[in-house]
């Protein structure tokens, strides 16, 4: 019995799996409403973008087609995966917390062992793991597709590390493949593409044998193209293919980026703030975890940059090597392409800041004494995230004892809220802009979205060019046609829509 317990606990697999099992327990509370935040011990409250991409993906599931029947920036994958979901199960927003959970948790076991792997340490990947799952996780733990895109590109590192020598051309096929599946969830992690084929090329250039490293690049790169190009072909068979490129790919550098540039890190001092009511012995480890959060983009930059740099300079560990060139160009985007900076979206990345420090802490482990004191300080960050996450999630459970449904949370959240479910009718068309959440108003009331926007611009943003002039007068458009009997706009929207479409005024009540 005793062999045997030695076996399993030695097995490389086995701090990936208790990750895995103890991100499952921990991220439980989020199927209902009462779960922890990330920035305090508040329970959980409903996300507007949550209540987008899941009203997004119930319309693929309703048979619509993305880009072709309504507007959305993101990549397919995570609509297809939650709207298989919705089609299996049932269209909730449980069942969508559910998938995010698998989601999260494979990803910390994906990360413990890409950690273990590159660093021959098990206890080092248990941290990495543990912080993933009690730290980063829980900065944005909802449903959305930066947490997909993240779980296909630590997937793919697993693949081009194997436990034993160089990646074979089926690993590097199915790298491929995994990589383009994180593209095409989250379009933003597409330098990982070209970073991972580099790395593939500069990691079999140590063997100084040209033709290994055009086969190894061509077979990463067919992996890729099995993926992209039914993508392509879908689309362009549903004839959605322009509207595809142009969503995905021209407008969120035209309009998205421009209207949400933000300073780096730009609400940190209200992420610290949000636990000063904490007790000292909480808040100085909550406060320390928050600003390891803005960190760990910054030591995926500059780690994946040393380790790439002495791959040119001399002979380097491959999983090394390979480990910081999808490190840095994972978090390429954020310094070069103007994306957002905030802390939330600092914390998509966390993973492969992880990911860096575990490329350059293997770089010296020839300093026995440094790599312990490094490993044991990791180990018991990640011991004391854990602890306060622990916390965290009882407290906010004590905060809100009677847990309503997330339709009951959404419709007590206002009182245009409330009119508007009691108003509505399944399957009639309405529109709902105002606040951000008219996802949630179309995924909660069954109504049917007039117009192909779920997100609607409202406040100073809908004064902006967030969407472009010819947008506006396509939602007016919608609304003249199907004449929905319930419409809830801000002031500002009307005044757009009013603008492009003239017809408009006098056909609705202001209230």
């Amino acid at each position: 019995m005793l062999s045997t317990l030695r076996r399993v606990f030695s097995s490389e697999w086995s701090a990936p799996v208790l990750v895995f099992c103890v991100s499952l327990v921990g991220f439980l509370p989020w199927l209902a409403p009462g779960g922890p935040r990330g920035w305090d011990a508040l329970p959980r409250a409903l996300n507007g973008d949550e209540g987008t991409v899941l009203y997004e993906a119930l319309r693929v599931a309703n048979g619509e087609v993305m880009y072709r029947d309504f507007f959305a920036f993101q990549g397919p994958v995570f609509s297809w995966l939650i709207a298989l979901a919705f089609t299996l199960v049932d269209p909730t927003v449980e069942v969508a917390a559910a998938v995010q959970l698998l989601i999260s948790a494979t990803t910390a076991m994906l990360l413990t062992l890409v950690v273990l792997r590159v660093t021959g340490r098990q206890t080092l990947g248990l941290a990495a793991g543990l912080i993933y799952a009690s730290l980063i996780v829980p900065a944005f733990p909802y449903a959305y597709p930066h947490w997909t895109g993240a779980a296909f590109v630590c997937a793919a590192l697993v693949a081009l590390l194997p436990s034993q020598g160089p990646p074979s051309h089926l690993r590097l096929v199915l790298a491929g493949g995994l990589v383009g599946l994180g593209v095409a969830a989250v379009q933003s992690l597409g330098p990982v593409a070209i970073g991972g084929l580099a790395a593939v090329f500069f990691s079999t250039r140590l063997t100084q044998d040209a033709r290994a490293a055009i086969r190894a690049s061509l077979a990463y790169a067919a992996g890729g193209l099995g993926v992209g190009l039914p993508i392509f072909l879908f689309f362009a068979a549903n004839g959605a293919l322009h509207r595809f490129w142009w969503s995905v790919f021209v407008w969120p550098l035209k309009h998205y980026t421009s209207i949400n540039r933000t300073t780096f890190a730009e609400n940190l001092p209200d992420a610290l703030g949000a636990h000063a009511g904490l007790d000292a012995w909480l808040r100085l480890p909550a406060q320390a975890g928050t600003v390891l959060l803005v960190a760990l983009p910054l030591i995926g930059l500059v780690g994946g940059l040393a380790v790439v740099a002495k791959g040119f300079l001399k002979q380097s560990d491959p999983k090394a090597l390979i480990s910081g060139w999808v490190s840095l160009t994972a978090v390429v985007p954020l310094y070069v392409a103007g994306s957002r900076r905030d802390v939330v979206h600092l914390a998509f990345l966390g993973a492969f800041g992880l990911v860096a420090f575990a490329a350059v802490f293997s770089q010296f482990l020839a300093n026995r004494k440094a790599a312990d004191a490094t490993m044991a300080a990791t180990v018991g960050f990640a011991l004391l995230c854990t602890g306060v996450f622990v916390w965290k999630r009882q407290h906010a459970a004590a905060l809100e004892p009677e847990r309503m449904s997330f339709r009951q949370a959404w419709a007590q959240s206002s009182e245009t809220a409330e009119r508007f479910l009691s108003h509505v009718v399944p399957g009639q068309y309405a529109v709902f802009g105002v606040d951000g959440s008219g996802g949630f108003a179309y995924f909660f009331s069954g109504a049917r979205n007039a117009t192909s926007f779920t997100y609607l611009p409202f406040g100073w943003r809908a004064k902006s060019e967030y969407l472009t002039p010819t947008q506006w007068q396509q939602a007016a458009d919608e609304i003249l046609e199907r004449q929905p009997l319930v419409v809830v706009l801000d002031a500002e929207q009307w005044q757009r829509l009013e603008q492009v479409r003239p017809q408009l005024i006098g056909l609705y009540s202001r209230r």
